[in-house]
């Protein structure tokens, strides 16, 4: 099993890609999912697969034999520190990982806001640990206008954010995926950090303008105070830690701190990022109405 890559968070919005990546390039791997099933499907379609549980250190020692590099990833939560610690450990003791590829967040380096700064808690444990590292910063992702607006953009032309007209450069998953896989199949890149943007800085207004063109009916982006949007995401299940980590991450970039442009995708990919125009078009049928729309 020597040279296997281990792929932590193997279903999530990065993981799923990185995983279709590096078995179409039939690369050794392991995906590491959360839940039986999902091992069990991956494992159906010719994929190595095992189930690891943060808190459970003797299932992150099962999924560490054989592994050489690391590619780390956990949910947004206030445990993330402790979990991705545990991993850090597991990779200590199994003694073979020579690299941990960390995903973690845009700016996470300044610590001004509360997901930079459980992040740049996890980076630092990896960085004390002695593993070469490569810390990966992407901005905000396109995909998550899929994954959390697709319904109300589907059913009544409108996504609902607390974003005013701030500026932001979304970055395809597709492209952080590619990253990754290029900086784990590497051995230039060690002890690095890269910011991952898009091509371009987008408002929300922009957003919705993009996706009416390519939809063909008009898409509109409708600014919400704070406090409805706790409300919203409490409705759907969200944690009031979430909330509140979400509208502080929303007021760090309405303060102008998420439109920069980064050149590490060009750089390491040698090709430019995706534009949004063009997540728009491979996204469309997730954004299609489906039923007859409501009038908000």
């Amino acid at each position: 099993m020597g040279g296997m890559i281990l792929i932590t968070g193997a279903n999530g919005n990065v993981g799923t890609e990185l995983v279709r990546r590096l078995h179409s390039l039939r690369i050794d791997f392991r995906a590491a999912y959360h839940s039986t099933e999902r091992a069990a499907r991956a494992r159906a379609a010719g994929i190595d697969s095992t189930v690891i549980d943060y808190a459970d250190s003797g299932s992150l020692d099962d999924a560490m034999r054989g592994i050489e590099k690391l590619f780390l990833v956990c949910p947004a939560g206030p445990d993330l520190p402790a979990y991705e610690a545990n991993a850090v450990n597991a990779a200590i003791r199994a003694g073979g990982v020579k690299q941990i590829v960390k995903c973690s967040v845009w700016d996470a380096e300044t610590e001004a806001f509360t997901i930079a700064r459980i992040h740049r808690q996890s980076e630092k444990t990896i960085e004390y640990s002695g593993i070469p590292f490569t810390h990966l910063r992407p901005n905000s992702y396109m995909q998550n206008f899929v994954n959390y607006f697709a319904d109300p953009i589907r059913s009544y032309g409108v996504f609902q954010i607390p974003g005013r007209d701030s500026r932001c450069s979304f970055v395809d998953v597709r492209d952080v995926a590619r990253v990754a896989a290029t900086v784990l199949l590497s051995t230039d890149r060690l002890d690095r950090a890269y910011a991952l943007s898009g091509p371009e800085a987008l408002t929300y207004g922009q957003v919705a303008l993009k996706l009416s063109n390519v939809l063909g009916r008009k898409i509109s982006y409708r600014d919400i105070p704070d406090e409805e949007f706790r409300n919203v995401t409490a409705s759907h299940g969200g944690s009031s830690w979430l909330a509140d980590a979400m509208i502080e991450l929303y007021h760090y970039t309405i303060a102008g701190h998420g439109a920069d442009l980064s050149s590490s995708v060009q750089e390491i990919l040698g090709q430019p990022p995706t534009s949004f125009d063009q997540f728009a078009r491979d996204y469309i049928g997730a954004f299609r109405a489906t039923k007859p729309r409501v009038s908000a």
